[in-house]
């Protein structure tokens, strides 16, 4: 995902499915190395068992490969300079991980545009959080976030 790419050149919405693109091939490549067989240099595991071995190096490697946190701050990186243009972040009461509404619109509307199969189940699963994925989230884990409104 580190190639070369010029987010300063591109709209959001031109940035947004360039996200799309990078984040789908990077998933999807790491699925697949996942899934491809283990070799018979990699051995068996303690108990014989090499369909076992298999599992745990699979499940190994989609737990430490993939990184959301990771991918947040590359996706937050590309949009957020186009937010940033003419802004004076420091100045800003938001969050470091926070957009404008104005800007998350944007992002959405892109994906509806470009995707609309995809983002029509996206908004019925997500729909599923009463107040949204974010204060569902503050809630499990314990803390007690303000609504906005």
């Amino acid at each position: 995902m580190r190639r070369e790419y010029y987010p300063s050149r591109n709209t959001i919405e031109q940035n947004t499915d360039e996200l799309i693109k990078a984040f789908g091939a990077y998933v999807v490549y790491c699925f697949v190395q996942a899934a491809s067989p283990v070799s018979d240099s990699t051995g068996v595991d303690k108990y014989g068992d090499k369909s076992q071995t298999s599992d745990r190096l699979a499940s190994f490697w989609i737990q430490n490969v993939l990184s959301p946190f990771d991918m947040y701050n590359y996706f937050f990186a590309v949009i957020a300079y186009n937010q940033q243009r003419g802004q004076n972040r420091i100045q800003s009461k938001r969050s470091l991980y926070e957009l404008e509404t104005d800007t998350v619109e944007k992002i959405l509307d892109a994906i509806k545009k470009k995707y609309p199969e995809y983002y029509e189940s996206l908004a019925e699963t997500s729909s599923n959080y009463i107040r949204g994925p974010k204060q569902s989230a503050l809630e499990h884990t314990g803390r007690k976030g303000r609504s906005r409104k």
